[in-house]
């Protein structure tokens, strides 16, 4: 006789059946319409109790065998507030809830009698305290509520499990995301980042490590950030930082490594311990930023202020130093004029003439790199410029290397002194020359027209202060030795030279007179790969136009030459050098005596010998009173210093003529016998 199943028996099989193959939520809807087809009852659930907010949030709900909206609603005043104390055991039934829990009423869709749940734990966690409930609700009372209780149980442990696998999905996909969100930052960000193991194995590299470095991240994996040393920093020094990050504590400090191409990367440098649970360090951080271009910006403005500095000091020291020479010079020629041909005096003389010369080129320079030597400004056609300096540079030329020069035809004028351009031209060829040795080499002058805008020297040129504007660029380049980077950053520093006969003023000179120019003039090179400056020069549409002086009247028998000086040695040799000429001479140590003079003699004075640089009333201020007292007066600006006096400079002061310090005694007489002859030929014209 076959044995009858039991009730409880059939509907545990009925319901594993409706839930065997499900999983997660699938598994709490079928679990709960199962629930409801074989208990007979109205409805069932699985709930979480939300702790912090003391509220019920339904993870499935069957209503008559119907799945229904999961929905949350505060605990208080419902049976699931009475479920959750940790004395009710492991099962909690109560009846007659609808008595019991009037304010219910309005959440329930039928009159709730009976409410029998079990509890649901967290495994993690202690069990005195449930996460959520398994349960059923009825209208009326459960005539087999063992059989309930005992399907419930039976279920609880499976609902548990599929609780935990739920929320550790949601953690993982919350977990997931926030490093998803991590790597997508970290992978955007402009620092360098860097993950290694304890022993400095590389494990990640963002992108910007790589665009740093020039290291893709497959040749970073699995190496160590030795692939990146530079040889500027000492054993020590990276000893240091491993102490100190082993220690658990963060480094930071500037980095010179080297790139992929074995360039200089200079960076911002922040490395940490990463540190696990238990508190042992188990990775290290490397953030870092690419500070290369900033330092190479502010080292360029520390050059500039320097060059400026160091210029005002040269530039104070040649005024000095020629205004002693022009004693010097002065004297000795003066002397010379009256020692006999056969005298052995003259050779020392001359010695001592020569040297005061030589003196005076190096000064010279000195004013060239302080942007402030004298030179006269004139529209040049580079074409010209290209004609003049060919036939020089063709006479030096070594047979071994050869010059390329390139002009297009459209090549607009520059403005400025085509002597001191071509003694610049001169040197940096020669220079190339120089790096090319004996062997076979080539050096390319290149002209071009180009434009600058506000963008393109906002970052670049900005150091050597260039307004936007037209420019022509002279660019020399050959293929020589080339440079490092550390001798290109000194190459336009004075004194700085890598000749053993060399003074280190050539370059230096170059830029300062580039500079007077209100151009700029830079150097590119590279070991092995040969080295190119470029020269900018502003264009100019139109020459100059010409000086239209007016008439002056006659100079009658004036034979008076007015000397004005702050240095009493020069106005001693002026003295007697005009007078051996046969000039009457008067002197004024400043500018204030020399206008007094200058009002009570102007008739009889036929020129002014004015120095520039004076304290009190200067070279510009003494000329205006000069000429408010006669405005035809004739005067001969002279200075060892300032360029702005230069009578054929563009917004010069208008004197009639010029004659820098330091000068021989017949230099002084054949200038002021010239003005003063090119004014009575203006005389005679009229």
């Amino acid at each position: 006789m076959r044995k009858r199943t039991s009730p409880l028996r059939r509907s545990l099989q009925a319901i594993l059946r409706e839930t065997d193959s499900t999983a997660g939520k699938s598994y709490f809807r079928a679990l709960t319409r199962g629930l409801t087809q074989e208990l007979g009852v109205r409805a069932a659930f699985i709930s979480l109790h939300e702790e912090k907010t003391n509220s019920i949030q339904t993870l499935a709900v069957a209503r008559d065998g119907m799945i229904q909206p999961n929905y949350e609603f505060t605990a208080r005043g419902t049976p699931w507030q009475a479920a959750l104390t940790p004395d009710t055991g492991a099962v909690f039934h109560e009846s007659d809830c609808h008595e019991r829990y009037r304010g219910f009423k309005d959440r329930c869709p039928f009159a709730l009698s009976e409410f029998l749940t079990v509890p649901l734990y967290d495994a993690r966690k202690s069990r005195n305290f449930p996460i959520g409930h398994l349960g059923i609700l009825h209208d009326s009372r459960l005539s087999y509520s063992e059989m309930a209780e005992t399907l419930l149980q039976v279920f609880a442990a499976r609902t548990e499990a599929e609780v935990a696998r739920i929320q550790l999905e949601n953690h993982l996909s919350t977990c997931n995301l926030e490093l998803s969100r991590f790597k997508t930052a970290i992978d955007q960000i402009p620092e360098s980042v860097l993950f290694t193991d304890t022993r400095g194995t590389i494990l990640y590299v963002n992108p910007a490590f790589e665009n740093d470095t020039g290291y893709s991240r497959a040749e970073a994996l699995a190496t160590d950030p030795g692939i990146l040393k530079s040889d500027l920093h000492t054993p020590e020094f990276y000893r240091d930082i491993w102490r100190t990050i082993r220690k658990g504590d963060a480094w930071s400090g500037t980095l010179f490594n080297r790139r992929k191409d074995d360039t200089l990367l200079e960076q911002d440098v922040t490395i940490s311990p990463v540190r696990d649970q238990s508190g042992q360090i188990v990775n290290y951080v490397a953030v870092s930023r690419d500070i290369s271009d900033k330092r190479r910006r502010e080292r360029a403005l520390f050059r500039l202020r320097k060059a400026e500095s160091v210029g005002r000091l040269a530039g104070g020291i040649a005024h000095k130093f020629n205004n002693l020479l022009t004693g010097i010079l002065g004297n000795a020629s003066l002397a010379l004029l009256d020692v006999p041909e056969n005298s052995s005096l003259r050779v020392s003389l001359d010695e001592i003439i020569d040297s005061s010369r030589i003196a005076a080129d190096l000064s010279g320079k000195m004013l060239a790199y302080s942007g402030k030597k004298p030179f006269s400004k004139m529209s040049i056609d580079p074409k010209n410029l290209f004609e003049h300096t060919n036939k020089l540079i063709q006479t030096t030329l070594a047979s071994n290397i050869s010059l390329e020069w390139v002009l297009p035809e459209d090549l607009s004028p520059m403005k400025g002194d085509v002597n001191e351009l071509q003694q610049i031209l001169l040197g940096i060829v020669n220079n190339a020359v120089e790096a090319i040795g004996h062997g076979k080499g080539s050096i390319k002058i290149t002209f071009r027209n180009i434009e600058l805008n506000d963008e393109e020297h906002k970052f670049k040129l900005r150091p050597n202060a260039l307004k936007s504007g037209s420019y022509v660029q002279i660019e020399i380049k050959d293929n020589g030795c080339g440079m490092d980077s550390r001798r290109m950053e000194k190459i336009f520093d004075p004194f700085y030279s890598t000749k053993a006969m060399g003074r280190g003023l050539g370059l230096a000179s170059a830029q300062g007179i580039v500079r007077a120019h209100l151009g700029s003039i830079s150097v590119t090179s590279a070991l092995g790969e040969g080295t190119a400056f470029s020269i900018l020069l502003p264009a100019v549409r139109a020459q100059a136009a010409s000086e239209n002086s007016g008439a002056r009247p006659a100079a009658g028998h004036r034979r008076t030459i007015l000397v004005i000086d702050d240095e009493r040695i020069i106005l001693n040799m002026a003295e007697r050098a005009l007078t051996k000429a046969g000039w009457n001479v008067l002197t004024a140590p400043d500018g204030r005596s020399g206008v007094e003079i200058f009002r009570k003699f102007r008739r009889q004075i036929a020129a002014t010998l004015l120095d520039f640089t004076m304290p009190g009333l200067n070279g510009s201020e003494t000329l205006a009173c000069l000429r408010a007292v006669d405005p035809f007066a004739r005067v001969i600006f002279t200075s060892g210093y300032a360029a702005s006096m230069n009578p054929n400079q563009d917004g010069g002061p208008n004197a009639d003529a010029y004659i820098p310090k330091p000068y021989t005694a017949q230099e002084l007489i054949d200038t002021v016998q010239l003005t003063v002859a090119r004014r009575a030929k203006k005389l005679a014209a009229c």
